[in-house]
């Protein structure tokens, strides 16, 4: 009986990891079309920000060693950030719907539970749209001014000229449109597009399962993964813990993934099994 009973737990192991693999496999695919096309649309945003934003800085030129006055530089960039509202709203939008109904639609063949569908309908879905691009660019455009406040101050602090300010200030907006590689990250513009749409991805599966509980079925959760050596020690405290109740916090903190900007993991999900 117990040669059996470790049989038997040895292959439900077995499969657990054939469906984490899959889960982040088919993520994986649906998501990379969706990166390229968000990575290029906010490549563009930042390019044409950093354009608009030199060109109205220039008026500053004659008292640049005074521009850490808030309203000098401040009022200037929310101009800008305004004008290029679209470069961002409009892919995070769009993609970012596209994305959620990936996530969803994996996640239902994944529970195997017949007549059961995720749309953009679904009530949730409509209310996360309705607010995602427009908290994701608000964030976008806050770090992007965090990133200048820096540099226009430290340089009125260091007594830099306006010309090699204005070569840093450039060369930053270029940064975050084109690629500098590091490890799966490629530009601050890949950083948001990974991230977002895996925000989206995730997000749908989570709602899913939201509803399925609704109807009063019992689910649980388990922290996924990649599996190699650039995963961070916080994510993989949290694989360790296996299943646990889906309204429990996971050891880092988090109720799911993405732990951070750029994280590749992945929540999986399934029907509550007997202890």
């Amino acid at each position: 009986m117990r040669s059996k009973i470790a049989a038997e737990a040895v292959l439900v192991h077995g499969l657990d990891g054939l469906l984490e693999a899959n889960r982040l496999t088919k993520r994986e695919r649906a998501l990379r079309p969706l990166v390229g096309k968000v990575e290029a649309e906010i490549a563009k945003g930042f390019l044409r920000q950093g354009e608009l934003f030199l060109r109205r800085f220039a008026k500053l030129k004659p008292r640049i060693l005074e521009v850490t006055v808030p309203r000098d530089w401040l009022f200037l960039w929310q101009e800008v950030a305004g004008e290029t509202l679209r470069f961002f709203v409009d892919p995070l939008e769009l993609f970012g719907a596209e994305a959620l109904l990936a996530g969803g639609s994996q996640f239902i063949s994944s529970i195997g539970i017949a007549d059961l569908a995720f749309g953009l309908e679904n009530p949730r879905a409509i209310a996360y749209l309705d607010q995602f691009a427009g908290l994701k660019v608000t964030k976008i455009n806050a770090e992007t001014q965090r990133q200048l406040a820096t540099l226009i101050q430290n340089s009125a602090r260091e007594g830099g000229s306006y010309d090699a300010l204005a070569k840093a200030i450039r060369e930053r907006f270029e940064g975050f449109a084109n690629p500098l590689p590091q490890g799966h990250i490629q530009s601050r513009a890949h950083l948001v597009a990974v991230t977002e749409m895996g925000e989206a991805y995730e997000a749908a599966a989570r709602m899913g399962v939201q509803d399925l509980q609704a109807g009063g079925l019992q689910m649980e959760k388990s922290w996924s993964t990649v599996g190699d050596g650039k995963v961070s020690d916080g994510c993989r405290q949290n694989e360790a813990e296996g299943w646990i109740p889906t309204n429990q916090v996971h050891g880092s903190g988090h109720m799911h993934p993405l732990r951070f900007p750029g994280c590749r993991c992945a929540e999986k999900y399934r029907r509550r099994r007997a202890a």
